[in-house]
């Protein structure tokens, strides 16, 4: 198996030791830190098989809701979701997203 690490290095704030993703089989596993650069691995949101949605505060669940039913009309094509609170997100940040995705899927 071969194994695509994509990374901004220099970008990335304080050289963090970690890609924004990485591929392998022709699944992408997309980092939940927010990429400079957010068509790098080359994937849609119609390849997302799974997401995470960590929030700073579980009050903008119903936000986040409301965007992934804009984002996917057709619920045949919503990816499954896992969303919790945590303590605190890096940089200040309100949510943090991190997925697994179809290698390819530009939409």
């Amino acid at each position: 198996m071969r194994i695509k690490r994509i990374s901004s290095g220099a970008r990335l704030p304080g050289r963090f030791p970690f890609s924004l993703d990485g591929a392998g089989n022709g699944i992408v596993f997309i980092s939940g830190m927010p990429a400079p650069d957010a068509a790098a691995s080359g994937c849609g949101a119609s390849g997302l098989l799974h997401a995470q949605v960590l929030l700073a505060d579980t009050g903008n669940h119903s936000d986040i809701s409301t965007r992934c039913r804009g984002q996917f009309p057709d619920p045949a094509t919503v990816p499954a979701r896992l969303t919790f609170q945590t303590r605190a997100l890096p940089f200040g940040a309100r949510i943090e997203f991190q997925a697994p995705a179809a290698a390819g899927s530009s939409r």
